[in-house]
C-alpha cells in the first residue's frame, strides 16, 4: 500500500465510510421520520404517495413502478420517505420523469425473521426503496420525462421482447440475464439449477465481458477516421459514454458499475501517459460506488464482486485452477456468512462453466 498511496485512501476512505454507516451516519432520506410514518402504517388504510417515476418494468400481466423523492400524505400531514415500489395489476408504462401520485395502502418492506432468510428489506434499502404499495389508484401529476433515461428503458424492453420472441422460454430468460441484466424471463426451474449448482452469478452480467466489450469498442473506434489526430481521446470517450449507457440499460448492477469506473481509470491513464494499475483502480471504483451508495459495504454482492476481481489481479500470474481454488477460499467465508449454504460441487462445476 505504500506504494499505492491513491489505493490507501481509497480504502482509508471505505473503512470510514463503513464505520458511518453501521452508525446509521448520515440518515437516509425518511429516516428522521421513519418512525412516525411506521406508527401512522400500522392502522390499515390508504394514503397518497407523489413522486416522480425512477424506473417502470412491464410483465405479461403486471407492471412494477419505482418512485423517487416519495412524499407521503395523510390527511393534512405530508413526510418525506424512501423510495416506493408499486405493483399494479396490469402491464403498462410510464415514462422516466413523470410525476404521479398513488391513491392505495403503503406498508413498509419487512426485515427477515429467519437468520439466512433473503434479507428483502435490505436489498430494496439499497435501491432506496423502503415501501411497497399494491394496486393503488395512479393519477399522472407532470408529463415531464428524461429522455435520456426513457430512451434507455424503451430499448431495454423492446431488446427483451425481441428475446422473449426469439428464443425458447429457458433459452430466452438465460439470454436475457446476461446481456440485459433482466431475470424476469428465467423459468423457477433454471433459477434453482443454476442456484443449486453454484453458479448463479452466470446469470448475471460479468465485469470481465463488460471490460473485454469496452476494450474490444474502444480499437474499433480507433480505426474510424472522424477523430483525426485526438483519435486515442476521442475513441476512449465515446466508448466510456457506450459503456455507461450499456451500465444504465443494464441497471447498474455492482459489477458492471466496477468495470465500467475501471475501464474508465485506465483510458483516462492512457490519455494521461500514465502507467494504469489495476489494485488502485479497483479502490478507486470501490470507494465511488460507496461514496453513491454506503450500506454496499455490507451487501454480499459488493463484498464477492471486489473480491474476486481481487483475487483475479493479485492471482493474475497463477495457473487457472490456482487463481480458482483461492478464489473459492476466500469468498467461501461471505457465502457462508450471507447465504448459510454453498453447493460442495460449486468449485468443478465452475471449472467446467467458466473459462479460466
Amino acid at each position: 500500500m505504500t506504494r499505492r498511496p491513491l489505493a490507501f485512501l481509497c480504502v482509508l476512505c471505505i473503512v470510514i465510510f463503513a464505520v458511518l454507516t453501521y452508525f446509521g451516519l448520515p440518515p437516509e432520506r425518511g429516516q428522521a421520520e421513519k418512525g412516525a410514518v411506521y406508527k401512522l402504517l400500522e392502522v390499515p388504510r390508504d394514503v397518497t404517495v407523489t413522486g416522480e417515476v425512477l424506473r417502470s418494468e412491464e410483465q405479461e400481466d403486471y407492471s412494477y413502478l419505482f418512485l423517487k423523492q416519495a412524499v407521503l400524505s395523510v390527511h393534512s400531514q405530508t413526510y418525506n420517505i424512501s423510495n416506493v415500489r408499486i405493483t399494479l395489476k396490469v402491464p403498462v408504462h410510464y415514462a422516466v420523469g413523470v410525476s404521479v401520485s398513488a391513491f392505495g395502502m403503503l406498508k413498509p418492506i419487512e426485515a427477515p425473521t429467519n437468520p439466512g432468510q433473503f434479507d428483502r428489506a435490505f436489498y430494496y434499502r439499497l435501491r432506496g426503496i423502503g415501501y411497497t404499495m399494491s394496486g393503488p389508484q395512479i393519477q399522472v401529476l407532470s408529463s415531464h420525462i428524461h429522455p435520456v433515461s426513457e430512451g434507455l428503458a424503451i430499448v431495454r424492453e423492446a431488446l427483451r421482447e425481441r428475446i422473449r420472441h426469439a428464443f425458447p422460454k429457458e433459452a430466452a430468460g438465460i439470454i436475457s440475464a446476461m446481456i440485459l441484466g433482466d431475470k424476469s424471463l428465467l423459468t423457477e426451474d433454471v433459477r434453482t439449477g443454476f442456484s443449486m449448482g453454484g453458479v448463479s452469478h452466470m446469470l448475471a452480467i460479468s465485469g470481465l465481458h463488460i471490460s473485454l466489450f469496452g476494450e474490444g469498442l474502444y480499437r474499433l473506434l480507433l480505426l474510424i477516421p472522424f477523430f483525426g489526430r485526438g483519435r486515442k481521446k476521442g475513441a476512449g470517450a465515446l466508448a466510456i459514454v457506450i459503456l455507461i449507457s450499456y451500465a444504465v440499460l443494464t441497471g447498474l448492477s455492482v459489477a458492471t458499475i466496477r468495470a465500467v469506473i475501471m475501464f474508465a481509470v485506465m483510458r483516462g491513464a492512457d490519455f494521461a501517459g500514465r502507467t494504469y494499475d489495476p489494485p488502485t483502480a479497483i479502490a478507486f471504483a470501490a470507494l465511488l460506488i460507496v461514496i453513491e451508495q454506503p450500506l454496499y459495504v455490507f451487501y454480499s454482492g459488493f463484498i464477492l464482486s471486489f473480491l474476486a476481481v481481487t483475487v483475479f489481479t493479485v492471482f493474475y500470474d497463477r495457473s487457472g485452477i490456482v487463481t480458482g481454488l483461492i478464489l473459492f477460499l476466500v469468498t467461501l467465508p461471505v457465502i457462508l456468512w450471507s447465504f448459510y449454504e454453498f453447493s460442495s460441487y460449486t468449485i468443478l462445476i465452475n471449472f467446467i462453466v467458466v473459462p479460466l
